[in-house]
């Protein structure tokens, strides 16, 4: 989701300041000092362009006002993909926030709240359930490189759909006896534990979708909090494309200004930068080094060496 953190950001130099020309001695004429450049994992070279760190350094590095980012958003509210963007900022911010830090409409209301502590307990389930189906597919000795394997609930449903062909070819193949009593037993057991998977899957799905709902009913509430609360910090939500699109308000501010919001972080090959987060909606293009441990954004200008 959004990274979101409430660190005190240590003092960044603004781009005037830290690219500013100093003197080696009276005699000589002065030379710039050398900016600060970063290299992405592709090859690209960015100059660095330090932004304020204000608590708006998105906003800065997007080139748009607080104010004027949150007039846009009112302006397209009728959008539904922007009511959608906005409404999964919200969504992550509900689950990364303390419920009185948010403002007294957004934290006076009960259906939005109960919705959050509805599908944390649907997601609580189907947690519980992908848990003893791996378990279950641990104990049944053939299936124990499944169980390692299954990551997530897709995957965990994939394995056991798999150990029920296994089991059910298996059962056809046995001779009448006790052995193929007790692997109809396990058969069986495993078919409960795909329909229960199943409708934990389901649960969790239809309470998100209702929190969804109720998160899209506070844009408004949430985009004037935006625009008018300086504590508060530009967020995403991270996804590069195709079913990892990500979103969240970064990516609502880069449709409504006709942007395209690249954003970059260290990763695994640090200090190289990689593409944690892109928002395609316009010919401008924008890139931004997000650090993380800070919570600040400054912005990349493209150049070559």
């Amino acid at each position: 989701l959004a990274s979101l953190l409430s660190l005190p950001l240590p003092e960044v130099l603004t781009a005037s300041q830290r690219f500013s020309a100093s003197a080696s001695a009276p005699s000589r004429p002065s030379r710039p000092a050398r900016r600060e450049m970063r290299r992405a994992e592709n090859g690209q070279a960015f100059y660095v362009e330090h932004m304020p760190a204000d608590n708006s350094c998105g906003f800065h590095g997007l080139g748009i006002d607080r104010k004027k980012a949150a007039q846009l958003l009112r302006e397209r509210r009728s959008d539904p993909e922007v009511q959608d963007l906005v409404a999964s900022d919200l969504l992550a911010a509900l689950q990364t926030g303390e419920r009185a830090s948010f403002p007294q409409e957004i934290r006076s209301d009960e259906r939005l709240w109960s919705s959050l502590a509805s599908y944390y307990a649907k997601q609580q389930a189907l947690d519980d359930k992908r848990r003893e189906a791996k378990d279950f597919l641990a104990e049944e000795g053939n299936f124990r490189d499944r169980a390692q394997a299954a990551a997530s609930y897709e995957s965990t449903a994939k394995a056991i759909r798999l150990c029920f062909n296994d089991l059910k070819g298996k059962v056809a193949a046995q001779p009448s006896g006790p052995q193929k009593t007790i692997t109809i037993q396990i058969l069986a057991r495993c078919k409960a534990l795909e329909k229960e998977l199943e409708k934990a899957a389901a649960d969790s799905r239809e309470a998100l979708a209702t929190l969804r709902q109720h998160c899209r009913k506070q844009g408004d509430a949430y985009v004037a909090w935006v625009g008018s609360d300086s504590s508060f910090w530009l967020s995403f939500v991270r996804g590069c494309g195709g079913a990892d699109r990500g979103g969240g308000l970064l990516d609502a501010l880069a449709k409504v200004a006709g942007l395209t919001v690249r954003v970059w972080s260290e990763g695994s090959r640090a200090p190289e930068l990689e593409l944690v987060h892109e928002a395609s909606f316009g010919d401008r293009l924008v890139n931004l080094w997000y650090q993380g441990d800070l919570g600040h954004f400054d912005r990349l200008i493209p150049c070559t060496e």
